[in-house]
């Protein structure tokens, strides 16, 4: 049997390892995954003999197959292991498969299979018993962190990172087309590897041949002419391919193309599969070569129309693009507002200028792609061009866009704004005092609130509660995948640097940087991390030197000073050389962009370092930290400076030190706008056990901001058609489950009776934001009944309370609906009276801001209208204000009212409301 000099994949071996004594193994993946090599190092790490069957065509049919098992299970007695390759080749019904099945279904032998189509044999005994090994293409698929091994450790040519995930994204992994880059690049210098790269599967005759030779001559010629034609669509599923193809058999088509495994992987359940990049790319050439580059371009256009339609606005802009239709691809942008991911972000650096330069929607596609590469200086540039263009609906977001982009790149930025969001929590939590601005962030709602508190308790030096915080974004399945991906990167980053790092775990954050979701300036950050984790420190380094020439490039300053602070932080946890060094580059780089804090913890690392070689420099070093510490309320830092063996105890007096973050943060928090959130004690409670209607039970009472509900009311909104009596008991039942969840938790949370109510007691110092809403609400109340008009920071508590509707996962539950609108009615009051006051005092433009936003949740509000085009006319921006009258009236009309010239702005209607 050969034994190729390959890369040992542990992950892959390690499952086989785990199976127990007697295992069966089925390998079923495409031509070139790496089947047979993967074969080999099983049978080589297999302790016991080892037979091997390779599997011939003639065994398909009689007796034939039989007899050459039995010769291949002869030596080995009542164990050991057998190897089957090319399964695939035994016909799915007939003798060999009958002996096939009654071998997997004994359990005196270890059995692996190996095959390039799915094994048509009763799996289910080996499964249910657990003795089944089951790997797929995708489970052989080398992940980027793989090839970049393969690259450097087996050819002896590696490329930098930024190229190793770009060959991992164009190969998807594929084994044979990583070997055939490598022959077609073997020797070769940096730019000529990048430009074989960038024509990969389109023009590389290796490529071609071994597809021809291995994927397509191995299909029957409808089943090849099919999937030739259905390769305009990115991601064919049934009813597309039948649009597109005027057929009515694409379901049995595309199953079979995905049984035979040739790199056609189901999406979604049974709905779409996602063909391989590669092989896309070739059956494209191949239909330009029938068909020519007219006809193509016009099935481009078809197949745009379809995914349009179907609101598959990502594939349906690539494919207007590659029908060149510019007018089609900027319209599904506006319909997208702009959003892009996967290969569709990536396609917007390849084109044309003249398409960019001349549409907005193209050129905020463009802006966005340049700010998740960090080049933040451009991204700004674009985001100031593009705010011209779009229509003020969404000039507002390119705004706030801009300005988080500016936060970033000015290293003194103005963070004294109205509205906190949660980029400016970490903003200014890496300037100073990330301890408050914890606190601020925890208020926040959603994932993104979630992972500011976490990084500004990171940054605080609270550690656990960061990392409690991160694992609930990393899970969280709301989050924006970027927001997840991040709070996964962060999690992995403190679980190798501060602690011993887990292999597994490890391994699958740094799959990150193949991700179509990965934000280059993420897998920048992440291939750091791989690299001050490497066992090979020399390798490490050569890595980090890559990483931060591509920072350079793209001028990117924060990932400069991030991938200096990581390797600092690796060399300092291996008390290896260097990360002095690294950490001193770091604290200067972090300070000329104003973050300050992370320059502190670089400078505690200097110190820690000079302590670890007993420098005498140590001491003054420790101190400064201390000093720098204290003066930014880095109090975790400064202590741990004082402790590096100086001995020196700054007096309490000096200090003038808060109270501790723990005593800041309340024990229990509740968030009920948008998707319901308890948490206690630190920890997110888990209501999944409490039956449905206990869940919403427990949403309901929440929802009454720890005011009683009369059991009539519950019974009427959860038990309606239950008798009194039978409810009752129910209830009971309900209130009973809620308290025994909530006593897991150290608190003395409880559900409290009051005669015939119920309240949920969180206790006076929880944090609720429903409270916290009514509170705000109180005080607009109080000043319109006293006759004044209230105070902008009651009105934006309001509005920064009710960011998301009521308890979103309830659905339309009818006990929540009139609570929900009646909420979001009163968050619409007082934008529109924000937005009045904002305008009466010059401050036209956060006004226009303040009324967009409120008439996205309630589009018919006549004052929100009025005061939007008074806003943008008196900003100077009168075709904006134009706009919003011709929409205005479009409003008016679908109701229809016949549009008049509009009353003079007064005190709203909402104001009037709110006083009430």
């Amino acid at each position: 049997m050969p034994r190729p000099n390959l890369l040992v994949r542990d992950r892959l071996l390690q499952a086989f390892a785990d199976a127990g004594p007697k295992w069966i193994g089925v390998i079923a993946a495409p031509a070139g995954s790496g089947k047979s090599t993967l074969v080999n190092q099983v049978a080589d790490q297999f302790d016991g003999p080892t037979t091997y069957l390779r599997c011939r065509r003639s065994d398909a049919a009689g007796n034939t197959f039989k007899g050459r098992l039995e010769e291949a299970l002869a030596p080995l007695g009542d164990g050991g292991l057998l190897v089957i390759d090319d399964a695939h080749l035994l016909l799915a019904h007939g003798p060999a498969i009958d002996e096939l099945s009654d071998l997997l279904s004994s359990d005196e032998r270890c059995v692996l299979v190996a095959s390039r189509e799915e094994v048509a044999v009763d799996l289910l005994p080996a499964r249910l018993a657990g003795r089944l090994v089951e790997l797929t293409g995708e489970d052989l698929r080398f992940r980027a962190w793989e090839v970049e091994r393969l690259l450097s450790d087996v050819y002896g040519e590696p490329l930098p990172p930024e190229d190793v995930a770009a060959l991992a994204r164009r190969t998807q992994g594929w084994a044979a087309c990583l070997q055939l880059f490598h022959l077609a690049t073997k020797g070769k210098q940096a730019a000529e590897r990048r430009r074989v790269l960038a024509t990969l599967g389109t023009r590389s005759r290796l490529v071609r041949e071994f597809l021809t030779r291995n994927v397509l001559d191995q299909l029957p010629g409808e089943l090849r002419d099919f999937l030739v034609d259905a390769s305009v669509l990115r991601r064919p599923t049934k009813d597309s391919c039948d649009a597109l193809l005027g057929r009515t058999d694409s379901a049995q088509l595309l199953a079979e193309l995905e049984r035979r495994q040739l790199l056609l992987v189901r999406l979604d359940g049974d709905t779409a599969y996602d063909l391989h990049d590669l092989v896309r790319s070739y059956c494209l050439v191949e239909l330009v070569e029938r068909h020519g580059e007219d006809q193509v371009a016009a099935r481009f256009l078809a197949a745009g129309r379809l995914l349009e339609a179907a609101e598959d606005l990502p594939a349906a802009f690539e494919a207007y693009v590659s029908a060149g239709d510019r007018q089609a691809a900027s319209r599904v942008l506006g319909l997208g507002r702009g959003e892009l991911s996967g290969s569709a972000a990536e396609l917007v650096e390849s084109l044309p200028r003249s398409w960019v330069e001349s549409d907005p929607w193209l050129a905020l596609a463009r802006a966005r792609r340049l700010l998740s590469r960090g080049r933040l200086a451009e991204a700004i540039d674009g985001y100031r061009q593009v705010a011209e263009e779009l229509p003020p609906t969404s000039a507002g977001l390119v705004d706030g866009e801009r300005r988080a982009a500016a936060m970033w790149a000015d290293p003194a930025p103005d963070l004294s704004r109205d509205v906190f969001d949660w980029v400016g929590a970490i903003r200014s939590a890496v300037r100073s005092d990330p301890a408050a601005q914890a606190r601020k962030a925890w208020a926040l709602p959603g994932a993104t609130g979630r992972l500011a508190a976490a990084v500004c308790f990171m940054l605080a030096g609270d550690v656990p509660r960061a990392r409690s915080l991160l694992s609930a974004v990393a899970e969280d399945p709301s989050a924006h995948p970027l927001v997840a991906q991040a709070g996964r990167i962060l999690a992995t980053a403190e679980a190798s640097l501060l602690r011993d790092p887990a292999e597994e775990p490890l391994r699958a954050v740094l799959a990150l940087d193949e991700s179509h979701e990965a934000s280059p300036w993420l897998a920048r950050i992440v291939a750091a991390l791989a690299a001050v984790t490497d066992s090979d420190a020399d390798r490490g380094r050569q890595m980090i030197l890559q990483l931060l020439a591509a920072c350079e490039q793209d001028h990117d300053r924060w990932g400069d000073a991030l991938i200096r602070l990581l390797a600092g932080g690796g060399a300092l946890r291996r008390e290896g050389p260097g990360a002095q060094e690294w950490l001193a580059s770091a604290s200067a780089a972090l300070r000329s962009l104003g973050a300050e804090v992370l320059a502190c913890w670089a400078d505690l690392g200097v110190a820690l370092a000079l302590t670890q070689r007993a420098d005498p420099a140590a001491v003054e070093a420790s101190a400064a930290v201390a000093s720098s510490a204290r003066a930014h309320q880095l109090w975790s830092a400064a202590e741990a400076a004082e402790r590096l063996g100086t001995g020196r105890r700054v007096p309490t007096v000096e200090r003038q030190r808060p109270a501790p973050v723990e005593l800041l943060q309340p024990r229990v928090v509740m968030r009920c706008f948008g998707t319901f959130r308890l948490t206690m004690g630190g920890e997110v409670v888990d209501d999944s056990t409490l039956r449905p209607r206990g869940r919403s039970l427990l949403r309901l009472l929440a929802a009454r901001a720890g005011r009683p509900v009369h059991r009539e009311y519950i019974l009427a909104a959860l038990w309606p058609d239950s008798s009194t009596k039978a409810g009752l008991r129910s209830l009971q039942v309900a209130v009973s489950s809620i308290r025994m969840l909530l006593s897991g938790y150290d608190t003395d949370a409880t559900v409290a009776r009051e005669g015939e109510a119920y309240r949920l007691d969180l206790g006076a110092e929880a944090d609720v934001d429903v409270v916290s809403f009514e509170a705000a609400y109180g005080e607009v109340r109080s000043a319109g009944s006293a006759g004044r008009r209230p105070e902008a920071a009651a009105l934006l508590d309001i509005i920064q309370w009710h960011r998301a509707a009521l308890l979103e996962d309830e659905g339309p539950a009818e006990w929540v609906v009139n609570l929900r609108e009646e909420y979001q009615m009163r968050a619409v009051d007082a934008a529109v009276e924000l937005a009045s006051q904002w305008l009466d005092a010059g401050r036209p433009r956060d006004a226009a801001r303040v009324c967009e936003w409120a008439l996205l949740a309630d589009h018919y509000r006549d004052d929100a209208w009025r005061t939007l085009r008074e806003a943008l006319a008196a900003d100077g921006d009168l075709a904006a204000s134009e706009h919003a009258r011709v929409r205005y009236h479009q409003m008016l009309e679908g109701l229809g009212l016949t549009p008049g010239t509009g009353a003079p702005r007064t005190a709203s209607t909402g104001l009037r409301r709110l006083s009430r």
